[in-house]
């Protein structure tokens, strides 16, 4: 009868042990899907910012072609941009071929001090170019602006936020 007892107790006591080994198990399961949708989310980022600066960069080497008069002052709200980039950008869908959600969009603005003068010393020309991209998913996204003068390789770029 005794054997009977021992074995008993020692079915309840593997039991136990499956019991938290399943626990210990699905703990880690869930962590692991939770740094992979991180790291998933991290990598969509990437793409989307990797598309906006080929955008941005499409946009300085297509300036002349694709520019526009520069419109009214426009808030550093990526939100603002967004919405006017959807409204009147002009998609560039050789970029990110099928990578993305969407294909990258630009508005290249004419920067002048006398929109009517000749680009010189006394009135400086230049490009502004804001890009837009998403990656795999529509919710990441990139905002991104530079500047460059005619006279000038520097540029300024910046994301908008």
């Amino acid at each position: 009868m005794r054997a009977r007892r021992q074995t008993g107790v020692a079915l309840i006591g593997v039991l136990g042990f499956i019991m938290a080994g399943s626990v210990a198990a699905l703990t880690v399961m869930e962590s692991a899907a939770v740094q992979h949708r991180m790291a998933a989310g991290a990598a969509d980022r990437r793409l989307a910012m990797t598309l906006a600066i080929a955008a941005i960069e499409q946009g300085h080497r297509r300036s002349a072609s694709l520019s526009v008069p520069l419109a009214a002052a426009m808030p550093p709200s990526a939100t603002v941009w967004q919405d006017r980039l959807e409204d009147e950008g002009i998609a560039l869908p050789a970029i990110g071929r099928g990578e993305a959600d969407a294909p990258p969009r630009v508005i290249v603005e004419r920067l002048r001090r006398d929109p009517d003068a000749p680009c010189g010393a006394d009135n400086p020309c230049g490009y502004r170019v804001t890009a837009l991209a998403r990656g795999r998913h529509p919710a990441a996204r990139a905002v991104l602006q530079s500047i460059r003068l005619a006279e000038a390789n520097t540029r300024i770029r910046r994301e908008l936020r």
